[in-house]
């Protein structure tokens, strides 16, 4: 099926992180313990130190019980930040952007001034990033930045690729096109986009996880889920996405790598400079849309409401005006398993 939109500023480390930190808070509802208040930074040994001593002066034997849960979610814990190390420091990740942004200008791109790209947490600066109304307020209509065809990722025709004794035409699938387009430019580092998107977190999608990271989950996730689900979201996606569909290599992990960013940030098989950065979120939270002009030259993201100066800009991914039979059928396990994140409450 198509691939909407993914936001990458979404899927940092710290989302897998409160995926896997999450636990804690129910045991130490059931031990009741006054909430431990953490941050992002927060030591989590100390955290399982703290529950173990609180449990088992309150419920006794139910501390073993409980030191078991805890196992496995410092196991995962473990398992997903050795394999999701960013790979560019903050004032790096600023000056990747900084750059995309003025190559896109100069190449015939239209971005409002009114807008940036910073941290979700000021306060924060391993937060993720996300696009605010920085610098004034935007009616209902306004384009906020409106991007050539000539600078997207498609997966056009344009070469015949050889893998061992086959060969495969990216025009038989713009998917896997896409995927070999922006693994060249990554490869070449001859655009900002091309930098910007090499230097994006590994393997966040949970289908592209180690087989550890992947048997850890399923453990986790146990008969919460109906076995089809369960499948599909603990499965390896990489011989499913690209080794077997595209013909791609597993020996050359940057070529894995755009694989999953086709599955995790493209529209359908365009992988869209700028749009890819926008986060997801539904209800009142939904602000834009993406508008096609007449003539398909442009891809441009509108409001669809107004926004207050200081705001997030946010695209819902399962529940957009293009989003089709997504709205009754994606919820919170299909977003986990393609974009690798879990939508923060009130969902």
């Amino acid at each position: 099926g198509a691939h909407f939109v993914r936001s990458a500023t979404v899927t940092k480390v710290h989302d897998l992180w409160r995926i896997s930190i999450a636990p804690l808070f129910l045991i130490e509802q059931h031990c009741e313990m006054v909430s431990i208040r953490s941050s992002r930074t927060d030591n989590l040994s100390s955290r399982v130190e703290a529950l173990l001593v609180a449990c088992a002066a309150k419920r006794g034997l139910q501390a073993m019980v409980i030191l078991v849960a805890l196992v496995h979610v410092y196991r995962l814990d473990t398992l997903v930040m050795d394999q999701l190390s960013i790979p560019a420091s903050d004032s790096e990740n600023d000056k990747l952007t900084d750059d995309l942004i003025e190559w896109l200008k100069s190449n015939g791109a239209f971005i409002d001034e009114r807008f940036s790209v910073q941290h979700t947490d000021p306060s924060d600066p391993t937060s993720m990033r996300g696009l605010f109304a920085a610098h004034g307020p935007f009616e209902k209509g306004e384009t906020l930045f409106s991007i050539p065809d000539n600078l997207i990722y498609d997966g056009q025709p344009r070469a015949v690729k050889k893998n061992a004794d086959e060969i495969w035409r990216d025009d038989q699938d713009r998917y896997c096109g896409t995927a070999y387009e922006i693994h060249h430019a990554m490869q070449t580092g001859d655009t900002p986009y091309g930098r910007y998107l090499a230097h994006q977190p590994r393997r966040y999608v949970p289908g592209y996880w180690s087989p550890g990271g992947r048997e850890l989950l399923g453990t986790i996730l146990g008969d919460q889920l109906s076995s089809s689900y369960r499948g599909t979201v603990v499965e390896d996606r990489v011989p499913e996405d690209w080794t077997n569909y595209c013909r791609g290599a597993t020996s050359d992990e940057l070529e894995v790598h755009a694989s999953m960013l086709v599955i995790a940030r493209a529209d359908g098989s365009k992988l869209i400079p700028l749009y890819d950065m926008v986060n997801h979120r539904n209800g009142h939270w939904y602000n834009c849309q993406h508008d096609r002009n007449i003539k398909k030259e442009h891809f441009s993201l509108v409001t669809n409401r107004r926004v207050e100066q200081g705001e997030e800009f946010y695209l819902p991914y399962n529940t957009c005006t293009i989003c089709g039979s997504r709205v009754d059928t994606w919820g919170t396990i299909e977003l986990f398993e393609d974009y690798g994140f879990v939508e923060p409450f009130p969902q």
